[in-house]
């Protein structure tokens, strides 16, 4: 997460935003989220990012806050300091020693 990264950043720190955030290629959020948070791609969460509200994405790497259901189709990672309260539904799951999950998880293809 460098100074210099070129993924869009939708709310930087400090900034809320109030209802649906929608996106398709690769973004960070640093920001408060209030309201769902829909793509195709990866979602990053920066260390001051908040979301309260569903999740559904392609890729979630986060090292912020989430409260609510979140349903990612390929990986979620969780980082240092990270914190979910909800639920997780994952191809693959990673999670770093001190995140923290509150969550019912739900990871691996359900189909096989």
């Amino acid at each position: 997460m460098s100074g210099s990264d070129r993924r869009p950043l939708l709310v930087p720190p400090g900034g809320r935003f109030e209802g649906l955030v929608a996106f398709r290629d690769a973004v960070r959020l640093a920001g408060e989220v209030v309201g769902p948070v829909e793509g195709g791609g990866r979602l990053e969460l920066l260390e001051t990012a908040r979301v309260k509200g569903p999740v559904s994405v392609g890729e979630l790497v986060s090292a912020g806050s989430i409260e609510g259901d979140v349903a990612a189709r390929g990986a979620a990672r969780l980082d240092e300091g990270a914190t979910l309260r909800g639920t997780l539904s994952a191809l693959r799951l990673a999670v770093a020693n001190g995140a923290l999950i509150q969550a019912r998880c739900s990871v691996g293809d359900a189909s096989e």
